[in-house]
């Protein structure tokens, strides 16, 4: 209990400064801060009874956390500092064909779904069908882990399109000036949702999901130049949408078995419990136990997806296996980090990440318009961070194409953008008053 008050006691305070950094609304750093801090002690509280802790791999992040805000800090400072760039009140407007690009974009994601389907051997008619539905998703889990799953250029090259538009869309979302572009927007979650309910891969839905979110807060804080605001009634609309999520997800699991029923839903959960609490667990005992004897890999494993098409590793299905004393083979992006660089080296190459990434967000503040640089680095770094809690994004092809994809979309938008500057500027030293 008194580990638990500790870690609740050292979450608040990072939190606190991450605050103070950021300054008004919930923004990207707010963000990180409080999803790892959460997912520490939900991991602590649900694991803590039944497998071991040594905290050494807690210790680690919460250093390394404390380092991410110093850098942060610093990135923004050297902006602040050394710009001559004014705070503006501008409006801008994104061209009506970067909106058409991105419903071509949702169209292929759609195909890749109907062509995988037809390509394993079932009709689409099977989707509307619950029995047909859940011998769809076992035979797809089946055929996936023992590598009998069909898989060809065109799925993985259509894959693209399955993530690049989310990320679209999510980033799309704060400038859409009607409800048939929001619609749009939201409609890029489709294809993930439609391959994950039926292909039953839960990691794309989650990617996708994560995607989106780092486009919206991305283009949130581009067009307000702040954080995202809270307010009670946001609080419960996320509430509300984080329950539809987990629900979604317990779905497709019980489908992925094969069999919907009371016996399945408590297999179901106890997976669950693992796949959501035992990432931080099994990278505290790997740090703990393992991760003082390592060969660095220089990169290679946090941006295994490149290394293993160049040959330089191999990738193994499901990456890490299972280690004694952790509850599971998910050990966060952070042990590839430690075995890129070490454990000082990676606490280095994270800080060094924040402070790019503390600049790009100053830069993003005070500039109007669509800066593609800092958008781009803002993206990575909250993608890495979040979809972190599993693994490396970078581990996947398809997610580096996909921001690929979004970094074409930018440069097409920036340059058929509007921006419309209102009459009054507003002095930088003015706003920091504030």
């Amino acid at each position: 209990m008194s580990d638990l008050i500790l870690l609740i006691i050292i979450s608040f305070v990072i939190i606190f400064l991450a605050k103070v950094i950021e300054g008004r609304g919930f923004g990207i750093l707010n963000f990180i801060t409080v999803f790892w801090s959460v997912q520490i002690i939900a991991s602590y509280a649900g694991t803590v009874g039944t497998y071991e802790w040594r905290l050494g791999g807690v210790t680690w992040i919460y250093i390394t956390l404390g380092f991410f805000l110093l850098g942060w800090y610093f990135g923004k400072s050297i902006i602040n500092k050394s710009s001559h760039l004014t705070v503006t009140e501008s409006t801008v407007e994104i061209s009506d064909s970067s909106w058409k690009i991105l419903f071509v974009i949702i169209v292929l994601g759609l195909i890749k779904w109907g062509y995988e389907i037809a390509l394993n051997g079932f009709r689409l008619s099977d989707f509307f069908d619950i029995n047909s539905l859940a011998e769809m998703n076992n035979s797809f889990a089946v055929s996936r882990y023992s590598g009998g799953s069909a898989v060809n250029a065109i799925t993985q090259i259509l894959n693209i399109a399955v993530y690049g538009s989310t990320i679209i869309g999510g980033f799309a979302y704060n400038f859409a000036t009607s409800r048939r572009q929001k619609r749009l927007s939201i409609f890029s979650l489709l294809p993930a949702f439609l391959i994950t309910i039926s292909v039953n891969t839960k990691a794309t839905m989650i990617g996708a999901a994560l995607l989106y979110l780092t486009g919206y807060f991305i283009s949130y804080y581009t067009l307000h130049k702040r954080g995202v605001s809270v307010s009670i009634k946001g609080i419960l609309y996320i509430l509300v949408i984080l329950f539809a999520f987990l629900a979604f997800m317990i779905f497709s699991m019980m489908l992925r078995i094969g069999q919907l029923n009371a016996r399945t839903f408590s297999i179901v959960m106890r997976k669950l419990v693992i796949y959501m609490f035992g990432n931080i667990q099994s990278f505290d005992v790997w740090v703990s136990n393992y991760a003082n004897s390592l060969d660095y890999t220089n990169g290679g494993m946090t941006f295994l997806g490149i290394s293993s098409s160049l040959g330089i590793l191999n990738r193994v299905q499901g990456v890490y296996t299972s280690l004694m004393g952790t509850s599971s083979n998910v050990y966060t992006a952070f042990r590839g980090i430690i075995t890129d660089f070490g454990i000082v080296g990676g606490i280095i190459a994270l800080t060094v990440i924040a402070v790019f990434s503390g600049a790009s967000e100053e830069y993003n503040r005070l500039k109007n318009g669509i800066s593609v640089i800092s958008i781009t680095i803002l993206s990575c770094t909250f993608f890495f961070m979040t979809y972190g809690f599993i693994i490396s994004p970078w581990t996947y092809m398809s997610y580096i194409l996909a921001i690929v994809l979004f970094i074409i979309w930018l440069i097409f938008t920036k340059n058929r953008s509007s921006v419309f500057v209102k009459d009054r500027e507003v002095e930088l030293a003015q706003v920091e008053e504030r």
